[in-house]
């Protein structure tokens, strides 16, 4: 690990994402660093969901970036870059299939293993930095049932980790893979996100602002929008469309 990457673990916390924020509004902020956490109070997901973990078995991590203008004509391709960098790391862990379900949760045999909530800082119309939240579900054996079909590194393999190591293992590769990134890379990013799109190929159930629709997934553009197909081929932005028993 780059010296300069600083390391912070904290016990207890209401946010990991909220705690490194912080640290950017004060001016405390060096790209690179990271907050990782035991147990957090008011732990966030995607679209103001909560995302719940017992404390001390599993990833609770923020890692602030200092954004690269290479992102600023598609914003998703932060997005996919992460996510494919959370999905490598679990694939190596586990030695099987593991799939992003659009945006960025992380599935192992169907069920959620990982979330990322990405957060951003702006100086006027500049994209400033980056908060990116990542939760891995590590040694964490049984789950609320209101959280759905959850899966943990420990389910699938029946082996103990140290979090706190896999979170600064992580930590190293994607602060590593953000620096070497360029703009150039951007068309293999998304081609490597669909590669391991989830049900990519496969009929599911969408539930839309008109209707409850069945339709196949095809794929996902630089812009971010999920392209599926039936009676016709359909766009939908982030947060227009829900998964029904997904």
């Amino acid at each position: 690990m780059k010296p300069y990457l600083n390391f912070i673990q904290l016990d207890s916390v209401d946010s990991t994402n909220n705690y490194a924020m912080q640290r950017v509004h004060e001016g405390l902020a060096c790209h690179g660093d990271a907050v990782f956490a035991n147990s957090q109070l008011m732990g966030k997901g995607q679209r103001g969901k909560t995302w719940e973990s017992n404390a001390g078995e599993n990833v609770l991590l923020s890692v602030i970036l200092k954004q690269a203008s290479h992102f600023d004509a598609f914003p998703f391709v932060f997005n996919a870059m992460v996510a494919l960098v959370v999905r490598q790391f679990l694939g190596d862990l586990i030695q099987e299939p593991v799939a992003i379900k659009w945006p960025n949760d992380i599935y192992i045999r169907d069920r959620k293993s990982a979330g990322i909530l990405i957060e951003n800082n702006f100086r006027g119309n500049n994209w400033n930095w980056s908060v990116v939240g990542i939760g891995v579900n590590v040694n964490q054996l049984e789950f609320a049932e209101r959280i759905g079909q959850a899966i943990s590194i420990k389910l699938v393999t029946g082996e103990e980790h140290d979090s706190v190591e896999l979170a600064r293992r992580l930590h190293m590769q994607l602060v590593q893979l953000f620096d070497k990134i360029t703009a150039l890379d951007a068309n293999q990013i998304i081609e490597n996100y669909n590669q391991h799109l989830f049900k990519k190929g496969e009929n599911v159930l969408l539930q839309t602002a008109e209707d409850l629709r069945t339709t196949k997934i095809i794929g996902v553009e630089k812009e971010g929008r999920l392209i599926t197909f039936d009676s016709e081929q359909r766009k939908f932005d982030f947060g227009t469309v829900a998964w029904i028993n997904a």
